[in-house]
C-alpha cells in the first residue's frame, strides 16, 4: 500500500537516496543552533541532522566516517 502520513504526527516527509547519503563528501557541518555546528546532509530545502541523521548513519553502517 502507498505510504500515508499521519498529519498529527509528522509535519512533512522527503525521500532520501541511501547511496548518495553514504557519500561522505556530500555531508556538511551546519550551524543549526547559534554558535553550534552539527553534521548534516542537505535534502531539497532542508537538512537532515540530529537524531535522525545519527540513526540513519547507524542503520547504513557509516559510523566510522563522521565528518
Amino acid at each position: 500500500p502507498p505510504l500515508q502520513l499521519a498529519a498529527g504526527e509528522i509535519q512533512g516527509a522527503v525521500w532520501l537516496d541511501a547511496r548518495q547519503f553514504q557519500d561522505p563528501s556530500l555531508h556538511r557541518n551546519v550551524e543549526m543552533l547559534p554558535g553550534r555546528l552539527f553534521p548534516a546532509y542537505p535534502i531539497e530545502d532542508y537538512y537532515l541532522w540530529g537524531f535522525t541523521y545519527r540513526l540513519l548513519r547507524t542503520i547504513l553502517n557509516m559510523n566510522g566516517e563522521e565528518k
